[in-house]
Parts: C-alpha cells; structure tokens; sequence
C-alpha cells in the first residue's frame, strides 16, 4: 500500500454530489367552520356561500340548515 495520500485519491475520484431540487405540493386548501348564530338571516348565509365559495344554491341551502340545526358546520 502506498502512502495515505495515495490511498485516499480513489476515495475522493469515485464520490459525486448530485444536488436535487425538492419536490414542491400544492398547499391544501383551508376548510372554513360556520358557526350558528342568532343574529345572522338565513339567506344571507346561502348568499355568502353561493358568492364567495361558489356553491349553487341547493349545497349552499344544505349547508345553511346543517349549521342551523346542528350548530356548525364545515365547508
């Protein structure tokens, strides 16, 4: 065997770093909790629901009457 120096050039030859890129997921969407309450109208929960989370207005109805009779709901 020859000299630490020699022994240990092959060690270094032989070794390659590869770099990789992470891989990158789309972020899961958020889920929003409605809570019942005394004061806000009915429709004007289906009209939220049907503007800002673009349900038709029949999911948005089911939705409303979820929270309505059981006091929260997710959508």
């Amino acid at each position: 065997m020859g000299s630490n120096g020699d022994s240990q050039d092959w060690l270094e030859d032989d070794v390659s770093v590869e770099t990789s890129r992470p891989r990158l997921k789309r972020p899961r969407m958020y889920k929003v909790i409605i809570l019942n309450d005394d004061y806000t109208p009915m429709d004007f929960v289906v009209t939220i629901l049907e503007r800002f989370f673009a349900m038709d207005r029949e999911t948005a109805t089911r939705i409303m009457l979820q929270v309505h009779t059981r006091g929260s709901g997710v959508c």
